[in-house]
């Protein structure tokens, strides 16, 4: 069992729960929101984290069920970015709908082969049409709360800190989603946990 495969899971689990657990307790409806899809995007990575730790065999419905909770994720990353519109419904229910078309896709329509690596790392084979989907998801889900956060909540260094720290974890998390290079996926997951400790070290210690 490859050490630095469950070490990353660990931490990446760890940081994203104690973020989202952050951002959550906020008094900010937008911040609130987004702690919860993080939340939630934690709970998905406890999921895929267990499976690694016990090399299920029967990992397609490890993966699914993780699969399940990044959907609720995304929904709540929509109800955040919505308010940044000022709570605009049509934009909120758009991102429902797409979340449900795009958990059905990679459960149904399309669905992934997950297996592991002779590394013991942990490739989700997310088919074409189904990567595609997942970018635009995160894209439209998550950017506009980081923008929000650097320009509105917090200042200088530190907002754009939060901001390009978390564009670095999405576009990280995308590239653990859709490769099957062990180079890359390796080069992904340092660039998460550096991200990650950033945000720790900076809007992790205060969330307003």
């Amino acid at each position: 069992m490859n050490a630095t495969v469950l070490l990353f899971f660990g931490y990446t689990t760890l940081a994203t729960l104690f973020l989202g657990y952050r951002f959550w307790s906020s008094n900010n409806k937008t911040l609130k929101w987004f702690g919860m899809g993080l939340f939630l995007n934690g709970v998905a990575f406890a999921i895929w984290s267990t499976a690694v730790l016990q090399h299920s065999a029967n990992l397609d419905t490890w993966v699914t069920a993780g699969s399940l909770f990044l959907a609720l994720a995304l929904v709540a990353f929509f109800k955040a970015s919505a308010n940044v519109f000022g709570e605009n419904s049509t934009f909120f229910g758009l991102g429902v709908i797409y979340t449900i078309v795009l958990f059905v896709t990679r459960t149904f329509v399309y669905p992934s082969t997950p297996s592991f690596s002779p590394e013991g790392l942990l490739f989700f084979n997310v088919q074409p049409v189904v990567q595609a989907m997942y970018i635009l998801a995160f894209v439209w889900a998550v950017f506009p709360v980081f923008n929000y956060m650097a320009e509105k909540v917090y200042q200088g260094t530190t907002g754009e800190i939060v901001r390009y720290g978390f564009i670095v974890v999405v576009m990280g998390s995308v590239l653990l989603i859709v490769s099957t290079d062990p180079a890359l996926v390796n080069i992904a997951g340092w660039a998460i946990g550096l991200a990650y400790l950033s945000i720790l070290l900076t809007a992790g210690k205060k969330v307003v």
